[in-house]
């Protein structure tokens, strides 16, 4: 982010949550924290073998449009 000359940790989150699927949530160590404790419990007795992303689902939505957009209104 600094190479696109934004240096501000607020700016840099805004920036990301304004391409996020959930909007209005931004990712905390609670929320990973609360994945490592459903893991850890008897809740999860039948996931086995699983790589389980806390991404809020970026990873399976194209954000490039989204993206595209900020860089173009930006300029």
């Amino acid at each position: 982010m600094s190479v696109m000359g934004i240096k501000d940790a607020s700016a840099v989150e805004e920036r990301i949550c304004s391409a996020a699927n959930l909007k209005g949530i931004s990712l905390n160590p609670k929320h990973v924290a609360e994945v490592a404790l459903f893991l850890a419990s008897d809740e999860s007795i039948f996931v086995r073998g699983h790589n389980l992303a806390v991404e809020g689902g970026f990873s399976v939505v194209n954000n490039s449009l989204a993206m595209m957009m900020q860089t173009q209104t930006k300029q």
